[in-house]
């Protein structure tokens, strides 16, 4: 669900500030101003669903560590750090 502000940050910033001074009572009451802009409903099934989101965890797996290899990955400190460990 896509709100019909989209910039929540702000509105958020602005929510707590009217809090604080009195200008909104309640939570119950900054409830009332959310409204949904659009509603997004899946187009595929949930077995295709689940057979891509098992994919990407497999990638995110074998991606896990592979800056240990590219020494500019993390920067010079880093770098430093993982190569003096075990000296």
């Amino acid at each position: 669900m896509r709100p019909y502000v989209l910039e929540t940050t702000a509105q958020g910033a602005g929510y707590l500030a009217g809090l604080a001074t009195g200008f909104w009572e309640s939570l119950d009451e900054l409830r009332q101003n959310w409204k949904p802009e659009r509603t997004f409903y899946p187009k595929i099934s949930a077995y295709e669903r689940e057979k891509l989101h098992a994919g990407w965890k497999a990638a995110i797996k074998r991606s896990l560590g592979w800056a240990m290899d590219v020494p500019w990955a993390y920067g010079l400190g880093i770098y430093l750090l993982f190569n003096s460990i075990g000296d």
